[in-house]
């Protein structure tokens, strides 16, 4: 809730008369709880705060992994089975598209969109609470002083008959003076409508008996209310207003949304890297270090990968290792004729790695 209004709201409930019965800061944290539309809101914004993480991990690295397997049922009882299995991992990192950014900020736009709309909400809940509380208590004033002024015209009504026996009133009089009796008595019936229909409304937003609601000194909060000037008072509803600072988030998005249409003309810069499964590359477990040595005379590349240690940013590090002189030429050479001849890739090149 905004501060401000937090503040006024304090202080009106910081006067009610201290009994069983509930007062307005009493009916307001059941309205929190009670009612459905404030609910819906909070959900709403849960929601729309989703939004944030999504966008953002669309400019994360994106790996996937496939793999398949083929096994092949010989027909001549002595030919080999033939199956065959492979994997593939890709990983593709942004570097620049601007759509994924316009969404990315688009999406902080709309949680703080579903922010203010939430305070909104809430603030409106709040008016309405307070109007229905003071409604029922203003009815409750009013069927007073319909009450009095029945009594009033009932005295008079009395009067008049018997100023009437005795011939000091005429017949008109006696009918005014019921005729205001009648009157009186419809106020009263307006007043106890009045009351009913407020009692119902408070009823529907805090779920609360009205019947035990608890009455405000009205001259503590008068005192309040003239503690401040009528500017001070605008400038209060202004910056508690958070109506004007939803409508200001909404242009704000509607601009992100113009933007992001503007996107689709930009090119997009991605770094992919992608690993497939072959006889002569060893994948390391992460955090272990390949070592020269350990390919040494081998038609063999080891390569790790691990991520930057004390570093905030997503920075991943990639180490790999080969033979210059096997891996690099001659057993590069090698694999390759026996491809183009379609020989097993690794004829001639199962050699075990020479260590020191």
């Amino acid at each position: 809730m905004n501060k401000p209004w937090t503040a006024l709201f304090t202080l009106l409930c910081t006067w009610s008369v201290a009994t069983p019965a509930f007062d307005l800061q009493d009916a307001w944290d059941a309205a929190l709880g009670y009612d459905a539309s404030h609910s819906a809101a909070a959900y709403q914004r849960l929601a729309a705060q989703e939004n944030i993480p999504q966008a953002r991990a669309a400019l994360l690295p994106q790996v996937a992994l496939n793999g398949s397997y083929q096994r092949n049922f010989p027909i001549e009882p002595d030919s080999p089975d033939n199956n065959s299995y492979g994997y593939n991992v890709q990983a593709t990192q942004t570097l620049f598209d601007a759509g994924k950014f316009a969404d990315y900020k688009q999406g902080k736009l709309v949680a703080k969109l579903a922010d203010a709309q939430f305070d909104l909400s809430e603030q409106q809940l709040l008016l309405n609470v307070s109007q229905a509380y003071f409604d029922v208590l203003t009815a409750y004033d009013l069927i007073s002083a319909s009450n009095a002024s029945k009594i009033l015209y009932q005295r008079q009504l009395e009067q008049a008959k018997t100023m009437f026996d005795v011939g000091a009133a005429t017949i008109v009089d006696t009918h005014e003076a019921q005729a205001g009796l009648d009157n009186a008595q419809v106020q009263v019936l307006n007043a106890e409508q009045k009351l009913h229909l407020a009692q119902q409304k408070l009823e529907y937003y805090t779920g609360l008996n009205p019947n035990d609601i608890a009455r405000i000194d009205g001259k503590q909060v008068s005192r309040i209310l003239n503690h401040q000037t009528l500017s001070e008072w605008q400038q209060l509803a202004y910056l508690g207003n958070t109506n004007i600072s939803a409508k200001q988030l909404a242009v704000e998005q509607a601009r992100a949304a113009v933007q992001k249409a503007r996107t689709h003309r930009y090119p997009k810069v991605e770094l992919q890297a992608a690993y497939q499964d072959s006889t002569f590359v060893d994948v390391m477990p992460q955090g272990s270090l390949p070592e020269t040595r350990s390919v040494r005379g081998a038609n063999t590349c080891r390569i790790t990968a691990y991520r930057a240690p004390e570093t905030e940013a997503n920075q991943w590090i990639i180490l790999s290792v080969i033979d210059n002189l096997v891996k690099g030429a001659a057993g590069q050479a090698v694999q390759n004729m026996n491809i183009m001849l379609g020989l097993p890739e690794q004829t001639a090149l199962n050699g075990m790695p020479l260590l020191p």
